[in-house]
């Protein structure tokens, strides 16, 4: 018990005899370490979002293949996968190379 009496003191010491100088270097190195956190952060959600946007791309384009392989127009395959008839001749295309 004394132990943690003695740390609590020191620790209310510590801030008190800390000057205006010292206050404001550890507020602003405390924010530049919440605002590196919240970079890092950001940068991960939007890494992820590109993955998942390019997981999508690929599949749909798979299965545009397949609906080609299938014997699909390019009419119905571009109003049944959004893509555009640009990126259905390319998928042809692809698929004769293979």
């Amino acid at each position: 018990m004394k132990d943690e009496n003695l740390q609590q003191a020191l620790s209310a010491w510590e801030e008190l005899s800390q000057t205006p100088e010292t206050i404001i270097a550890y507020h602003s190195r405390l924010k530049y370490m919440i605002d590196e956190v919240a970079k890092l952060e950001d940068a991960k959600y939007h890494a992820q979002q590109e993955g998942i946007e390019k997981g999508i791309e690929k599949g749909i384009k798979a299965v545009a293949k397949n609906m080609i392989a299938s014997g699909y127009d390019n009419e119905q395959i571009m109003q049944l996968t959004s893509l555009t008839v640009e990126e259905v001749l390319q998928l042809r295309t692809e698929i004769e190379v293979e």
